[in-house]
Protein backbone atom coordinates (compact mmCIF):
# COMPACT_ATOMS: atom_id res chain seq x y z
CA UNK A 1 0.00 0.00 0.00
CA UNK A 2 1.09 3.58 -0.55
CA UNK A 3 2.62 5.14 2.50
CA UNK A 4 2.99 8.83 3.28
CA UNK A 5 5.25 9.56 6.22
CA UNK A 6 5.60 12.77 8.20
CA UNK A 7 7.70 14.16 10.99
CA UNK A 8 6.20 16.09 13.85
CA UNK A 9 5.16 19.61 12.90
CA UNK A 10 5.64 22.94 14.63
CA UNK A 11 5.42 23.23 18.40
CA UNK A 12 3.42 25.75 20.40
CA UNK A 13 6.33 26.11 22.82
CA UNK A 14 7.54 29.71 22.81
CA UNK A 15 11.22 28.77 22.90
CA UNK A 16 10.95 27.10 19.52
CA UNK A 17 11.17 29.09 16.32
CA UNK A 18 7.66 29.10 14.86
CA UNK A 19 8.69 27.76 11.50
CA UNK A 20 7.96 24.35 10.08
CA UNK A 21 8.86 23.50 6.54
CA UNK A 22 8.91 20.60 4.15
CA UNK A 23 12.42 19.25 3.69
CA UNK A 24 11.36 17.68 0.43
CA UNK A 25 10.25 14.51 -1.25
CA UNK A 26 13.05 12.28 -0.12
CA UNK A 27 12.74 9.25 -2.34
CA UNK A 28 10.32 7.38 -4.51
CA UNK A 29 10.23 3.61 -4.29
CA UNK A 30 8.32 1.65 -6.85
CA UNK A 31 7.14 -1.88 -6.27
CA UNK A 32 5.80 -4.45 -8.71
CA UNK A 33 3.06 -5.40 -6.24
CA UNK A 34 2.02 -2.10 -4.67
CA UNK A 35 1.69 1.58 -5.53
CA UNK A 36 4.73 3.79 -5.09
CA UNK A 37 5.78 4.77 -1.61
CA UNK A 38 6.23 8.46 -0.92
CA UNK A 39 8.05 9.61 2.18
CA UNK A 40 8.27 13.25 3.21
CA UNK A 41 9.24 15.06 6.36
CA UNK A 42 8.25 18.08 8.41
CA UNK A 43 11.32 19.48 10.17
CA UNK A 44 11.82 22.07 12.87
CA UNK A 45 14.79 23.25 14.87
CA UNK A 46 14.91 25.15 18.15
CA UNK A 47 15.77 28.82 18.06
CA UNK A 48 15.51 31.10 21.05
CA UNK A 49 16.87 34.13 22.89
CA UNK A 50 18.66 33.77 26.23
CA UNK A 51 16.15 33.58 29.07
CA UNK A 52 18.17 36.02 31.19
CA UNK A 53 21.05 38.48 30.84
CA UNK A 54 23.35 37.00 33.49
CA UNK A 55 25.90 35.41 31.16
CA UNK A 56 25.90 38.47 28.91
CA UNK A 57 26.39 40.82 31.87
CA UNK A 58 29.28 38.71 33.16
CA UNK A 59 30.91 38.80 29.75
CA UNK A 60 30.50 42.55 29.27
CA UNK A 61 31.75 43.24 32.80
CA UNK A 62 34.97 41.43 31.95
CA UNK A 63 35.32 43.33 28.69
CA UNK A 64 34.00 46.92 28.84
CA UNK A 65 34.26 47.26 25.05
CA UNK A 66 31.37 44.87 24.66
CA UNK A 67 28.00 46.52 24.06
CA UNK A 68 25.20 44.67 25.84
CA UNK A 69 22.34 46.56 24.20
CA UNK A 70 23.84 46.12 20.75
CA UNK A 71 24.34 42.38 21.15
CA UNK A 72 20.77 41.92 22.34
CA UNK A 73 19.54 43.89 19.35
CA UNK A 74 21.53 41.67 16.99
CA UNK A 75 20.06 38.56 18.59
CA UNK A 76 16.54 39.92 18.28
CA UNK A 77 17.15 40.84 14.64
CA UNK A 78 18.55 37.37 13.98
CA UNK A 79 15.34 35.71 15.21
CA UNK A 80 13.19 38.21 13.35
CA UNK A 81 15.00 37.41 10.11
CA UNK A 82 14.71 33.69 10.73
CA UNK A 83 10.95 34.20 11.00
CA UNK A 84 10.98 36.10 7.70
CA UNK A 85 13.16 33.40 6.09
CA UNK A 86 15.97 35.92 5.53
CA UNK A 87 18.59 33.35 6.44
CA UNK A 88 21.61 35.22 5.10
CA UNK A 89 20.57 38.26 7.09
CA UNK A 90 20.11 36.11 10.19
CA UNK A 91 23.61 34.71 9.78
CA UNK A 92 24.99 38.24 9.55
CA UNK A 93 23.20 39.42 12.70
CA UNK A 94 24.17 36.33 14.68
CA UNK A 95 27.77 36.78 13.58
CA UNK A 96 27.70 40.40 14.77
CA UNK A 97 26.35 39.25 18.13
CA UNK A 98 29.08 36.62 18.38
CA UNK A 99 31.70 39.31 17.73
CA UNK A 100 30.62 40.77 21.08
CA UNK A 101 30.59 37.53 23.08
CA UNK A 102 30.25 33.78 22.65
CA UNK A 103 26.70 32.84 23.59
CA UNK A 104 25.56 29.21 22.99
CA UNK A 105 22.04 30.20 21.99
CA UNK A 106 23.36 32.50 19.27
CA UNK A 107 25.35 29.61 17.79
CA UNK A 108 22.14 27.58 17.74
CA UNK A 109 20.28 30.34 15.93
CA UNK A 110 23.07 30.80 13.38
CA UNK A 111 23.21 27.04 12.93
CA UNK A 112 19.49 27.11 12.20
CA UNK A 113 20.01 29.70 9.47
CA UNK A 114 22.80 27.62 7.91
CA UNK A 115 20.54 24.57 8.10
CA UNK A 116 17.72 26.33 6.29
CA UNK A 117 20.16 27.23 3.52
CA UNK A 118 21.21 23.59 3.20
CA UNK A 119 24.65 24.26 4.67
CA UNK A 120 24.52 21.26 6.96
CA UNK A 121 28.24 21.07 7.71
CA UNK A 122 28.32 24.72 8.77
CA UNK A 123 25.19 24.18 10.85
CA UNK A 124 26.84 21.25 12.63
CA UNK A 125 29.93 23.40 13.32
CA UNK A 126 27.73 26.00 15.02
CA UNK A 127 25.87 23.35 17.02
CA UNK A 128 29.26 21.90 18.04
CA UNK A 129 30.33 25.32 19.31
CA UNK A 130 27.11 25.70 21.27
CA UNK A 131 27.66 22.29 22.89
CA UNK A 132 31.27 23.17 23.75
CA UNK A 133 30.04 26.26 25.62
CA UNK A 134 26.99 24.60 27.20
CA UNK A 135 27.29 20.79 27.20
CA UNK A 136 23.99 20.33 29.06
CA UNK A 137 21.91 22.12 26.39
CA UNK A 138 19.65 19.39 25.01
CA UNK A 139 18.39 21.62 22.18
CA UNK A 140 21.87 21.83 20.66
CA UNK A 141 22.09 18.03 20.55
CA UNK A 142 18.56 17.81 19.16
CA UNK A 143 19.38 20.32 16.42
CA UNK A 144 22.64 18.64 15.55
CA UNK A 145 20.78 15.35 15.27
CA UNK A 146 18.40 16.89 12.75
CA UNK A 147 21.30 18.27 10.73
CA UNK A 148 22.99 14.87 10.72
CA UNK A 149 19.72 13.26 9.66
CA UNK A 150 19.61 15.69 6.73
CA UNK A 151 22.99 14.26 5.71
CA UNK A 152 21.58 10.74 6.04
CA UNK A 153 23.98 10.11 8.94
CA UNK A 154 21.20 8.49 10.93
CA UNK A 155 23.40 6.55 13.35
CA UNK A 156 25.11 9.74 14.48
CA UNK A 157 21.73 11.47 14.64
CA UNK A 158 20.38 8.73 16.92
CA UNK A 159 23.34 9.24 19.25
CA UNK A 160 22.56 12.95 19.47
CA UNK A 161 18.88 12.29 20.11
CA UNK A 162 19.82 9.89 22.90
CA UNK A 163 22.00 12.56 24.51
CA UNK A 164 19.18 15.08 24.12
CA UNK A 165 16.84 12.68 25.94
CA UNK A 166 19.28 12.38 28.84
CA UNK A 167 19.77 16.15 29.03
CA UNK A 168 16.05 16.91 28.78
CA UNK A 169 14.75 14.61 31.52
CA UNK A 170 13.32 17.60 33.41
CA UNK A 171 11.83 19.30 30.35
CA UNK A 172 8.19 19.25 29.29
CA UNK A 173 6.50 16.12 27.97
CA UNK A 174 5.92 17.88 24.64
CA UNK A 175 9.64 18.62 24.26
CA UNK A 176 10.59 15.03 25.02
CA UNK A 177 7.90 13.76 22.64
CA UNK A 178 9.60 15.77 19.92
CA UNK A 179 12.92 14.03 20.57
CA UNK A 180 11.38 10.55 20.69
CA UNK A 181 9.58 11.28 17.44
CA UNK A 182 12.76 12.37 15.66
CA UNK A 183 14.69 9.38 16.94
CA UNK A 184 11.83 7.22 15.69
CA UNK A 185 12.17 8.71 12.22
CA UNK A 186 15.92 8.03 12.26
CA UNK A 187 15.27 4.40 13.29
CA UNK A 188 12.66 4.16 10.53
CA UNK A 189 15.22 5.40 8.00
CA UNK A 190 17.77 2.79 9.11
CA UNK A 191 15.22 -0.02 8.87
CA UNK A 192 15.01 -0.70 12.61
CA UNK A 193 11.23 -0.54 12.54
CA UNK A 194 10.59 -2.09 15.96
CA UNK A 195 12.70 0.66 17.56
CA UNK A 196 10.88 3.25 15.49
CA UNK A 197 7.59 1.79 16.69
CA UNK A 198 8.71 2.03 20.33
CA UNK A 199 9.84 5.65 19.93
CA UNK A 200 6.66 6.78 18.19
CA UNK A 201 4.58 4.99 20.82
CA UNK A 202 6.43 6.81 23.62
CA UNK A 203 6.05 10.12 21.79
CA UNK A 204 2.30 9.48 21.54
CA UNK A 205 2.08 8.85 25.28
CA UNK A 206 3.98 12.07 26.02
CA UNK A 207 2.01 14.18 23.55
CA UNK A 208 -1.34 12.55 22.73
CA UNK A 209 -2.61 15.68 20.95
CA UNK A 210 -0.08 15.70 18.11
CA UNK A 211 -1.56 14.09 14.98
CA UNK A 212 1.78 13.69 13.18
CA UNK A 213 3.08 11.39 15.92
CA UNK A 214 0.09 9.06 15.47
CA UNK A 215 0.57 9.34 11.73
CA UNK A 216 4.19 8.20 12.01
CA UNK A 217 3.14 5.36 14.32
CA UNK A 218 0.52 4.34 11.77
CA UNK A 219 3.09 4.31 8.97
CA UNK A 220 5.37 2.08 11.04
CA UNK A 221 2.56 -0.30 12.06
CA UNK A 222 1.47 -0.47 8.44
CA UNK A 223 4.99 -1.36 7.33
CA UNK A 224 5.17 -4.02 10.08
CA UNK A 225 1.89 -5.51 8.78
CA UNK A 226 0.06 -4.52 11.97
CA UNK A 227 -2.95 -3.35 10.01
CA UNK A 228 -5.47 -3.10 12.84
CA UNK A 229 -3.11 -0.99 14.92
CA UNK A 230 -2.27 1.21 11.92
CA UNK A 231 -5.94 1.93 11.31
CA UNK A 232 -6.37 2.96 14.95
CA UNK A 233 -3.33 5.24 14.63
CA UNK A 234 -4.74 6.93 11.53
CA UNK A 235 -8.11 7.19 13.30
CA UNK A 236 -6.39 9.05 16.13
CA UNK A 237 -4.50 11.36 13.74
CA UNK A 238 -7.71 12.24 11.90
CA UNK A 239 -9.66 12.74 15.14
CA UNK A 240 -7.09 15.37 16.15
CA UNK A 241 -6.83 16.90 12.67
CA UNK A 242 -9.91 16.22 10.50
CA UNK A 243 -8.14 17.91 7.55
CA UNK A 244 -5.24 15.44 7.56
CA UNK A 245 -5.27 14.37 3.91
CA UNK A 246 -2.19 12.14 4.14
CA UNK A 247 -3.77 10.16 7.00
CA UNK A 248 -6.94 9.67 4.95
CA UNK A 249 -4.82 8.52 2.00
CA UNK A 250 -2.81 6.03 4.05
CA UNK A 251 -5.89 4.64 5.76
CA UNK A 252 -7.63 4.42 2.40
CA UNK A 253 -4.82 2.44 0.80
CA UNK A 254 -4.70 0.20 3.85
CA UNK A 255 -8.43 -0.48 3.60
CA UNK A 256 -7.90 -1.24 -0.09
CA UNK A 257 -5.21 -3.82 0.73
CA UNK A 258 -7.62 -5.45 3.20
CA UNK A 259 -10.42 -5.60 0.66
CA UNK A 260 -12.52 -2.97 2.44
CA UNK A 261 -13.34 -1.18 -0.78
CA UNK A 262 -16.19 0.99 0.49
CA UNK A 263 -14.08 2.33 3.37
CA UNK A 264 -11.14 2.81 1.01
CA UNK A 265 -13.26 4.87 -1.41
CA UNK A 266 -14.54 7.04 1.44
CA UNK A 267 -11.04 7.71 2.75
CA UNK A 268 -9.47 8.42 -0.62
CA UNK A 269 -12.28 10.82 -1.45
CA UNK A 270 -11.64 12.56 1.89
CA UNK A 271 -7.94 12.78 1.01
CA UNK A 272 -8.92 14.57 -2.21
CA UNK A 273 -11.39 16.81 -0.38
CA UNK A 274 -8.68 17.98 2.01
CA UNK A 275 -5.84 17.74 -0.49
CA UNK A 276 -2.56 18.98 0.96
CA UNK A 277 0.09 20.54 -1.25
CA UNK A 278 2.33 17.50 -0.70
CA UNK A 279 -0.32 15.24 -2.23
CA UNK A 280 -1.16 17.36 -5.27
CA UNK A 281 1.32 15.53 -7.56
CA UNK A 282 -0.52 12.31 -6.74
CA UNK A 283 -4.07 13.57 -7.14
CA UNK A 284 -4.44 11.78 -10.47
CA UNK A 285 -3.31 8.50 -8.86
CA UNK A 286 -5.87 8.90 -6.08
CA UNK A 287 -8.64 9.59 -8.59
CA UNK A 288 -7.65 6.55 -10.67
CA UNK A 289 -7.66 4.26 -7.62
CA UNK A 290 -11.07 5.61 -6.53
CA UNK A 291 -12.47 4.86 -9.98
CA UNK A 292 -11.04 1.32 -9.95
CA UNK A 293 -12.37 0.64 -6.45
CA UNK A 294 -15.78 2.06 -7.30
CA UNK A 295 -16.02 -0.44 -10.14
CA UNK A 296 -14.99 -3.31 -7.87
CA UNK A 297 -17.36 -2.26 -5.12
CA UNK A 298 -20.31 -2.05 -7.51
CA UNK A 299 -19.48 -5.48 -8.89
CA UNK A 300 -19.08 -6.92 -5.38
Amino acid sequence: SSLFMSRVQKSSIALFCVATFILGLCFLITSPVSPSQLVFRHIEIAAYLPTNKTSILNNTAQNPRKNLDLTLIYQHECLSKLDREDYQGAIGDCSEALNEYSEPTVYINRGLAHYRLGSYEQAIIDFDKSIALEPENWQAYFNRGLAKSAQADFSAAITDYETALVQSKHESAADRAKIFNERGVAHYETGTYQKAEADFAMAAVLNPRNPEIFFNLGCTHQLLSKSAQAIVDYDNAIAINPQYSEAYANRGFLHKSLGNYKAAITDLKSALDHLAAELEPRAHELITVIQQLSSLYVVG
